[in-house]
């Protein structure tokens, strides 16, 4: 971190990250702030890079939920998940007011996902021993890369110093996502509506 002038400040930042299973990855991070007066304007960017955990890569396990059973698979094929995220930032303070406004963008490649696959994805035997009748009564689920997905939205802050005891303040977030889901009749992702 570091000022090169008075009303700039800029923060950098480098992540080295050696996975023995996926490799070697760099994860970067970036922020600026302007200060003027009694106002702040941020940006930042950053990556970042998650590798499946046990549980996502080879886990099988069973849950009851309500009058549901979930059969829960890890999967082997799943690739690390990776991302890149936008921030952008106003922010006004004087002694006694103070608002902000943050937008923001996240979009991930290989994001890991949970979801409900067809019974036949299910291992051998898995649905006689676990449904007992090898139906349909059991929901199979299991971990996937979906191809890609993003969220943003948008944050909004605001406080007011009405006495030396008594503050009042509100907030206000607005979230999305957008990503491909998984179509079990055609066993592959495709964009979401």
């Amino acid at each position: 971190e570091f000022d090169p002038l008075s009303w700039l400040n800029i923060t950098a930042g480098v992540r080295l990250i050696d996975n023995h299973a996926f490799g070697v990855h760099i994860t970067p991070k970036l922020s600026t702030m302007v200060s003027i007066g009694d106002w702040r304007l941020r940006v930042g960017w950053s990556q970042g890079f998650k590798s499946p955990t046990t549980k996502e890569l080879g886990y099988h396990y069973v849950k009851q939920m309500g009058a549901d059973t979930y059969y829960y698979m890890g999967n082997t094929k799943l690739d690390a998940q990776t991302s890149n995220y936008w921030s952008a930032n106003v922010e006004y303070r004087t002694d006694r007011f103070t608002c902000s406004a943050t937008g923001y963008i996240n979009r991930l490649e290989n994001m890991i996902s949970l979801i409900n696959v067809p019974v036949s994805e299910m291992p051998p035997g898995a649905t006689s021993a676990f449904a007992g009748d090898a139906s349909t009564n059991i929901i199979p689920r299991m971990y996937k890369n979906a191809e890609d997905a993003k969220t943003y939205g948008v944050d909004v802050n605001a406080s007011w110093k009405i006495t030396k005891e008594l503050t009042i303040g509100g907030n206000y977030s607005y979230l999305d996502t957008k990503a491909t889901v998984y179509n079990s009749a055609k066993g592959h992702f495709q964009a979401a509506i």
